[in-house]
């Protein structure tokens, strides 16, 4: 009966304890969200200084210096460049020059080590086009990235010989050639899926789907990559 008396008894210290207890976790959870959240932490140049470290601590990579490494996030009604369309009436993204740090871009892109697939289909007559494609391709498409072309023709011999850069290499995928050039459009996808299964998605992260009768004459880098991504036709131009 003692015992039982001695334990009753004891309770109420312990209930006694808990609102302490509580008071110091609540203390601990405000001092982490002012040191987290507050302004001084969330300045620019609090943000480039965690950015740079996370460039340079993994694997002991060097410090990149780029111009500028917080910018402005596009805005609706304030879109930076008033000359063009910067979003679709769905508020998808419309990439622009000027609408975006290359810089930023280029580096996030390389330290993920990514693959850029560039598929073409030369049937045909179409093939005598293949030449200056691939040699516009490697002066202005995604330079300084790993890149593997797929050329997709019923012609593999016809196919020419252009120098390749650093990281970049050309696949001649054989395919057969129809009557109508109105079946070569159409199953083209249907080929694009077909590999996807089979080669693409473990060879590449992104893949880009061009006519073979196109000309590079600009600048096209890893400011159009995401999941899902198209471009203008040249004749809305």
């Amino acid at each position: 009966m003692a015992e039982v008396l001695r334990t009753l008894a004891g309770k109420p210290k312990c209930h006694a304890l808990r609102p302490m207890i509580l008071f110091l976790i609540m203390l601990v959870l405000v001092l982490f969200g002012y040191g987290v959240l507050s302004p001084r932490s969330l300045m620019p140049g609090s943000l480039e200084r965690g950015f740079c470290m996370a460039v340079r601590e993994p694997d002991h990579l060097q410090r990149v210096s780029l111009p500028r490494m917080v910018y402005p996030q596009p805005k609706v009604l304030t879109p930076c460049r008033k000359d063009v369309l910067v979003v679709t009436p769905w508020l998808a993204p419309i990439v622009w020059e000027g609408t975006f740090n290359i810089d930023i871009l280029n580096e996030q892109f390389r330290l993920q080590n990514t693959t850029i697939g560039l598929t073409v289909f030369a049937i045909k007559k179409y093939v005598a086009f293949l030449k200056l494609f691939l040699e516009t391709a490697e002066k202005h498409f995604m330079v300084g990235h790993r890149v593997h072309y797929y050329v997709f023709t019923d012609q593999p011999a016809a196919v020419p010989r252009v120098t390749l850069g650093t990281g970049r290499q050309l696949s001649v995928l054989e395919v057969r050639a129809y009557k109508r050039w109105q079946d070569v459009s159409m199953r083209r996808m249907e080929m694009i899926s077909d590999f996807c299964e089979r080669r693409f998605l473990s060879e590449v992260d992104y893949l880009v789907c061009v006519d073979v009768d196109m000309e590079f004459r600009d600048h096209v880098g890893v400011e159009i990559l995401t999941p899902l991504f198209g471009t203008l036709h040249p004749g809305f131009y």
